[in-house]
């Protein structure tokens, strides 16, 4: 069985491609976010009769050099940190600079940690020096009606159908405790408003007139060369709204 690991920063996408690798019959998703793919999520995958089988985890980590990778197919995503982070700071309901939001959120998704994840997913796009590295960025998902997606899933092996784009067909679960909402709940219940997002019909939601954004994360990514080599940051992105 092939097993796949997707990872990448919070707010990038990863959650999304999960989810449309997990509408494909052949592939066993496991619903909640975890690093590694245990034994008994093996055997069930088994008793189902699955070819692949898919874990997901939102940062990336260093475990993945190691040896007990190598077997696995690797998908690292990023996404443009305007958007990655005016999507936090709504999370996390931050106003200003430094006050308890923004403080919690720099606890959990500080500015250095997604510039240094830039710099491996710049460092990986070009050297490729690990076996079975894939990597795309979130504002390519949606190109050509998703094909640098089937790209990936076509170097991996596995078979599909456009069907599994249609999201109006499926149900997605981001944590397994968690129902689909009926109604959009507010950012803040990140679960369950996660849970209602991606339940939505595949989309670019990189919007320009939706950034909010504090002018100290403005300056970082101005500033960062790892971020400026992959994405050239325009004024009119970082509008507050």
């Amino acid at each position: 069985m092939k097993k796949i690991v997707i990872f990448g920063f919070p707010h990038t996408g990863t959650t999304i491609m999960k989810s449309i690798f997990g509408h494909i019959l052949d592939v066993y998703e496991i619903i909640n976010e975890q690093l590694f793919i245990e034994e008994d999520d093996l055997r069930k995958a088994e008793s189902m009769n699955k070819k692949f089988i898919l874990c997901k985890y939102p940062y990336w980590s260093n475990h993945f050099m190691e040896d007990r990778f190598k077997e696995y197919y690797k998908i690292f995503i990023i996404r443009n940190p305007a958007y990655v982070y005016s999507s936090l700071n709504k999370r996390f309901s931050v106003k200003q600079y430094d006050d308890q939001g923004y403080r919690l959120m720099n606890n959990q998704v500080p500015l250095w940690k997604y510039s240094d994840t830039v710099r491996l997913f710049n460092w990986f796009k070009v050297q490729s020096p690990l076996e079975n590295m894939m990597t795309i960025k979130y504002e390519d998902f949606f190109d050509n009606n998703f094909q640098n997606i089937k790209n990936i899933l076509d170097n991996i092996g596995i078979t599909y159908t456009d069907e599994i784009f249609d999201n109006s067909k499926y149900e997605n679960y981001s944590v397994d405790s968690v129902k689909i909402p009926e109604h959009k709940p507010s950012n803040v219940k990140h679960s369950e408003y996660r849970t209602w997002q991606i339940n939505q019909p595949f989309s670019n939601n990189n919007i320009p007139g939706s950034v909010y954004l504090l002018q100290e994360q403005i300056d970082h990514f101005k500033s960062c060369p790892h971020i400026q080599k992959l994405y050239t940051l325009e004024r009119k992105v970082y509008i507050n709204q």
